[in-house]
């Protein structure tokens, strides 16, 4: 059932109905033509015509699309046709690259296909994931220099094999993951480029993606990359091709990629990094070799001593910090040394360079010069901390060597997207399967967290039947959360009888890795005795290699925390139990999360209900979002945190449910699996 329009949208000039993107999506269209069974969702037709007027009238709109709606073919299908209408280029920017590779590899495809329309699209990568030919036949003459370990020898000669065979010439072609240390010796680098002089110019791969690009009506991008080519805007330089038209598809990450990335982190690991890419402390091989470049080999040594007393008198200051949680208020240690020693390096290798004639050398050392630059600056600004609308912390891992973290956010990114994003471009469609969290004002929590104003906004639900495909239980008895010593217990308990109702086949969703890896000890055994295979986050395997394994084997069983929440797609009868441990409010200990209450306080409002509860109801949809993916698909969601009941905010994740049944379990008979025979 489609969900009335948001207000935003009724009161604004109506929705053209002469809709070209209808056109194509109606029952008699090309889409319908050209598929078997075609069903044309009323949804879908709904939301393209809403971006179609918003190129049209360029204006800014959000809209809330539930799962299985189509969103992908509701915003390219407008794009395409306001790219051609116009002359001007659209990008389409999202959060995951499955979703990028799917439109760029098969839905663009398949529109341009049935369409009959002469457009060009062209995914859009950041430089570094591409393979810079010249600097490839560089570091392979150098390689005995270059690279001290046998794995990355074997490594280089992985990507020369490869680098004979590659259209596309980025990592995501490479058959398997490269070592860091090598690709940093051959990926494309901006300042150790040559332009038009390098002999590879013409069949360079990053060249040749920009090329296509200029051309191309529409850009496809990763917000990553959207909001990298927004901060060097506003310094009068550029990523991408100029653009007057943007979709942001997963909208719901877009406030956290955004602070990411206009923010700033420096970390010991990147210097050491550097320091080892010129000279390397165990082997002395790296760029710097010969008596010429002794001084500079010297200054390396010397930039070396300079970090590990950076990194004790850092140590120093956090030990004499009481209780500290990670948080840096104020300027600190603005006499630290390693600025200086940094510059100092950089001065040495302008010496060297100056006395060289090679050019390719002439640019690796230039490069090498600013990635010292860059990051002594970084450390700077962050100790004089230039920035008081923004956070600061520190992060410390004392492993085998200590590795210190610089960290800066803004603490509100509202005033950076609208001046670089929403002040700069004609249109702007933010769309998302959860982008509400109330009922009253449904959009007016990620309006003012994006900085959005006078934009209009459109709620659609899921053309998914869910009062037949869900239930969702409640358990309204347990222990209250905080208390960990009969929680833990009660939710173990819960969760052997929700597992065996299921067979397995669950996620089990929480907040923290604490109690993941205490409720994973607990429930082994069961797990073993029952045949459920156990997979736990953070115990060996990678996110994809335990989705993967969680689709192929029978009764699995998933317990995954944060990114597990979101971004996940299994169809299909291997997901039919999603548990909610707790209800997922960030910790407000986290330095970002901290200052954005007491921002919010200060300013007179309630941070809980105006921030943490409006958060944990985004996340807690997204969770519950991971059980129906298909109209095919069957299933329960459990909620173990009584908090739902008791609290009076509980109403508001109670409302965040699909209009599925729901299910309060006040005793063991209310429970699914007391029914089952």
């Amino acid at each position: 059932m489609i969900e009335p329009m948001h207000n935003a949208y009724m009161d604004a000039e109506p929705i053209s109905q002469a809709s070209a993107a209808r056109d194509v999506l109606d029952v008699d269209g090309p889409i319908a033509a050209d598929l078997d069974n075609y069903e044309q969702r009323p949804q879908q037709v709904e939301m393209a015509i809403a971006v179609e007027d918003a190129f049209r009238q360029e204006h800014h709109t959000l809209i809330e699309a539930g799962t299985g709606v189509g969103k992908s073919f509701a915003y390219l299908i407008p794009a395409i046709q306001c790219a051609l209408r116009t002359g001007r280029r659209v990008v389409i920017s999202t959060h995951t690259i499955a979703l990028q590779e799917q439109l760029i590899n098969k839905d663009i495809p398949f529109l341009k296909r049935i369409m009959a329309e002469d457009f060009t699209a062209e995914l859009v990568k950041g430089r570094a994931n591409y393979l810079g030919l010249r600097r490839l036949t560089r570091a392979s003459g150098r390689q005995e220099t270059l690279f001290p370990a046998k794995i990355q020898l074997a490594s280089l000669w992985e990507i020369e094999d490869w680098a004979y065979k590659t259209q596309d010439g980025s990592l995501a072609d490479l058959p398997q993951e490269p070592s860091f240390a090598v690709w940093d010796h051959v990926r494309s680098d901006s300042d150790d480029c040559m332009g038009r002089k390098c002999e590879t110019f013409d069949t360079c791969f990053y060249q040749r993606m920009r090329r296509r690009a200029i051309k191309a009506n529409l850009l496809v991008v990763n917000h990553a990359m959207l909001f990298s080519d927004i901060a060097l805007r506003r310094q009068g330089a550029s990523i991408l091709p100029d653009y007057d038209y943007v979709v942001l598809d997963e909208g719901h990450t877009v406030e956290g990629v955004a602070a990411d990335h206009l923010g700033n982190s420096i970390s010991t690991a990147q210097i050491s990094h550097l320091l080892n890419a010129l000279s390397h402390e165990n082997t002395g091989k790296g760029i710097l070799f010969g008596p010429d470049a002794m001084p500079a080999i010297e200054q390396v040594g010397h930039c070396r001593d300079t970090m590990d007393e950076y990194v004790e008198m850092t140590l120093a200051w956090l030990d004499a910090q009481p209780s500290f949680s990670g948080r840096v208020r104020k300027a600190i240690l603005e006499d630290q040394p390693m600025t200086g020693g940094l510059m100092r390096l950089r001065s040495a290798l302008s010496n060297l360079r100056e006395g060289m004639e090679d050019e390719e050398k002439k640019l690796e050392i230039l490069s090498m010069m600013n990635r010292c630059t860059g990051i002594a600056e970084a450390i700077d600004k962050w100790h004089k901390h230039e920035s008081p609308s923004w956070v600061y912390w520190i992060d410390v891992r004392r492993d085998r060597r200590t590795r210190i973290t610089l960290a800066s956010r803004p603490i509100d990114v509202g005033p950076e997207l609208r001046e670089g994003l929403f002040d700069a471009v004609r249109s702007v469609v933010l769309t998302s399967a959860t982008m509400t969290t109330t009922n009253s004002e449904p959009f007016a929590y990620v309006s003012k967290r994006l900085g959005l104003e006078d934009t209009r906004s459109m709620q659609l639900g899921s053309p998914f039947n869910y009062r037949e495909q869900v239930v969702a239980y409640v358990e309204s008895n347990m222990p209250d959360p905080g208390d960990a010593a009969m929680f833990l217990p009660a939710v173990c308990d819960k969760l052997a009888q929700y597992l065996s109702h299921t067979e397995g086949r669950a996620f089990v969703l929480f907040t923290s890795y604490s109690m993941l890896n205490e409720c994973a000890q607990m429930m082994t055994r069961f797990c073993h005795m029952n045949q459920m295979p156990l997979l736990v986050q953070g115990q060996g395997l990678t996110r994809s290699a335990m989705l993967e394994r969680f689709r192929n084997e029978h009764r699995s069983v998933l317990f995954g925390t944060d990114t597990f929440w979101a971004g996940v797609d299994v169809p299909g009868e291997s997901l039919s139990n999603v548990i909610i441990v707790k209800l997922p409010f960030a910790s407000p200990a986290q330095p970002t999360v901290e200052a954005r209450i007491e921002r919010i306080r200060e300013q007179g409002g309630n941070p809980f209900m105006e921030y943490q509860v409006p958060e944990a109801i985004l996340k807690f949809k997204q969770g519950i979002g991971r059980l129906i993916r298909s109209r095919t698909d069957r299933g329960i969601v459990v909620i173990l945190d009584p908090r739902v009941c008791r609290k009076p905010y509980g109403r508001q994740f109670i409302a965040a449910l699909p209009d599925c049944e729901v299910v309060i379990v006040k005793t063991e008979n209310d429970a699914p699996y007391a029914k089952k025979s």
